[in-house]
């Protein structure tokens, strides 16, 4: 009776310690795995930082090589297509606004490094929210409505810009015309890098996996 009562306690001391050494070895892995996660993450946020600076540094470097078209009044401001990039990744936007403010660092018009900024940074916003929203519609429609805001802001903003320059704003009537004119032209220009650049290269990314690699969103 006695041997087996303590045969059973050693069993049973052997069972509990084998149970520990199991439940450590469970602890040990879930914590590698928590760090391999967390490496992971890391390396996303590290690949969507580097890639902020390469969308900036490509905006900055089509503009300025390209020279006089993405500038004044009837402007072809090509790297305006990549502004289509904050809808599928929100960190773009801050790409796109050093990238914007670095090229007008050479536009004939001082503010623009301001003005012209600000209204990239205003449309790639609302770019950004298009693309998170999934209440306006699906497919090429949202995309369509997400090439509408660099339009937008470009034309009043740039328009505005211009139209002080040519005229001045001690004269509101000659200012206003001026206004109209030149929002028009900017208006036009932009809306033609957008939709004919900007639109097809937001149907096309979404079928590589460039999105996947860098962890956007393939909305």
């Amino acid at each position: 009776m006695t041997c087996t009562g303590r045969y059973s306690a050693g069993a049973l001391h052997r069972a509990g310690f084998g149970y520990d050494r199991m439940r450590a070895s469970n602890r040990d892995r879930r914590g590698d795995s928590a760090d391999i996660s967390e490496h992971r993450r890391a390396g996303r946020q590290i690949r969507k930082i580097a890639f902020a600076g390469i969308i900036g540094s490509l905006y900055a470097a089509l503009t300025i090589a390209l020279g006089f078209i993405g500038y004044g009044p009837l402007q072809f401001r090509i790297a305006e297509a990549l502004c289509i990039l904050p809808f599928f990744m929100p960190v773009s936007v801050w790409g796109l606004l050093a990238g914007c403010i670095a090229a007008n660092l050479l536009s004939p018009y001082p503010l623009d490094v301001v003005v012209g900024s600000f209204a990239t940074l205003l449309a790639a916003l609302c770019t950004m929210w298009i693309g998170r929203s999934r209440g306006g519609g699906g497919g090429v429609a949202r995309k369509i409505l997400a090439c509408a805001p660099p339009v937008l802001f470009n034309a009043v903003f740039i328009g505005a810009l211009i139209a002080y320059y040519t005229a001045g704003a001690d004269e509101p009537g000659v200012y206003l015309s001026l206004f109209a004119i030149n929002a028009l032209q900017v208006g036009c220009g932009e809306a033609v890098v957008m939709y004919a650049i900007g639109l097809p290269l937001m149907v096309y990314l979404p079928k590589t996996r460039v999105l996947e690699i860098i962890g956007g969103s393939r909305s």
